[in-house]
């Protein structure tokens, strides 16, 4: 089932209640007041979201969604950003509290105020991260961000500088270091044997975090932009993104069937009214912009898209996903299909036959290159790594597959 639009009703009686704690909270003339208008019509005016209190007798926050013994991770300074925010808000809040024709609810109603905040987070059990000044004066802390040593962490010729080589030899706890994906876990293990570490492999983070050992260095793959180490009992996490920090961070989202971005349709307002436009069951045919259709007594918006003959498709905004543009030849020469026709039935039997002949093509080719006898060229890893480390760019998927495939066949 689709998710729902707002976080609030807005049927009939949830506009009525909201009117009414308009009109009681603040002095206003109704016919001036735009928010009471459009609550008057049924619609959901921009920033509708800061009058939530006016549709409930109570609201709730996040933390009341959550276990009773849940335990927190504060991030830093997580406390005086909150103070900051309440300040900006409460000094935007006197400049506009005024406006009879714009009214606004108390910050309060809206938020909790710092004090409030503190108070809640006193009554679990939480964690304090600690930047990089706190970490170092600091013997409370039972985390940090930083790693507990000074120094390069790769030398010039991309090898585990000193620095890094004296800290695992020293640290009487367990050190892992999480790599961003297996192939570089692989990468990173020849890295420290080259340079005389031994390196236990864990196939993820949990055994990593179990079988860790002191003195000896646990690689596994765990998506983690920043290290943290913590003093009892005493654990320190490094990433792979702090040997190379130059690296960008890659995305591992990965879908079983991918779209071709440029025909996703994020934003509406990109395809103009006439353009040609495709529906992955019904085919190509003419966008004719946004339109409001009640179905079962709800009110929805609809995408129109006009067929041959002059027959309407309305697609509801929830399923945009089967939805994209004209990417074929020019638009003005785009095909116009009609519902129901068997021309879209055809195009895509022949683009499947055409897809599973160059299959075909490609296996074959694969078949006679198996066959051969081939030679392997030896690579020097660590400078190999440094190398792909200096990619200013983030790589796409398929770039991703056609490095692997090249090393692979190396």
């Amino acid at each position: 089932p689709p998710l729902p639009a707002r976080e609030f009703p807005l049927d009939a009686q949830a506009c009525k209640q909201a009117r009414e704690q308009l009109l009681e909270r603040f002095d206003i003339n109704p016919r001036n007041c735009g928010l009471y208008a459009d609550l008057k019509e049924g619609l959901a005016p921009a920033g509708i979201e800061y009058y939530l209190p006016l549709f409930f007798a109570e609201t709730a926050s996040l933390i009341d969604y959550l276990p009773a013994d849940f335990e927190l991770l504060l991030a830093p300074d997580v406390l005086n950003a909150s103070e900051l925010f309440w300040r900006q808000t409460t000094e935007r809040y006197e400049q506009r509290r005024h406006d009879i024709e714009r009214p606004v609810l108390a910050p309060a109603e809206l938020y909790f105020t710092p004090e409030a905040l503190r108070a809640r987070f006193n009554q679990h059990h939480r964690y304090q991260l600690l930047g990089a000044d706190e970490a170092g004066h600091s013997k409370a802390a039972s985390l940090a961000l930083t790693p507990p040593f000074s120094g390069a962490w790769l030398d010039s010729a991309g090898k585990p500088g000193q620095a890094l080589i004296d800290f695992l030899g020293a640290y009487p706890g367990k050190v892992i270091l999480a790599a961003d994906s297996a192939g570089r876990r692989e990468s990173l293990k020849t890295l420290f044997k080259d340079a005389g570490i031994e390196a236990v492999m864990a196939g993820d983070w949990l055994e990593a975090l179990q079988n860790a050992e002191p003195h000896r260095l646990m690689l596994t793959s765990a998506d983690l932009s920043d290290g943290f180490c913590v003093s009892s009992p005493p654990l320190t996490v490094l990433t792979e993104r702090q040997l190379f920090p130059e690296r960008v961070s890659q995305s591992r989202r990965r879908k079983s069937q991918q779209k071709d971005p440029e025909a996703i349709l994020r934003d509406l307002n990109e395809i103009s009214i006439g353009a040609p436009i495709v529906h992955e069951d019904h085919g190509v045919g003419r966008y004719q912009g946004l339109i409001s259709l009640e179905t079962g007594g709800m009110p929805g918006e609809f995408l129109s898209i006009e067929y041959a003959k002059g027959d309407k498709l309305y697609v509801p905004v929830a399923q945009l996903h089967l939805v994209s543009r004209y990417s074929g030849t020019s638009t003005e020469h785009a095909p116009l299909h009609s519902l129901g026709g068997e021309s879209w039935d055809k195009a895509k039997c022949k683009a499947a036959e055409k897809v599973h002949d160059v299959a075909a093509e490609l296996l074959e080719i694969q078949a006679k290159r198996m066959a051969q006898d081939g030679f392997a060229l030896d690579t020097e890893r660590a400078l190999y790594d440094r190398f792909a480390a200096g990619f200013p760019f983030e790589e796409t998927p398929d770039q991703e597959q056609a490095i692997h495939a090249v090393l692979w066949d190396m």
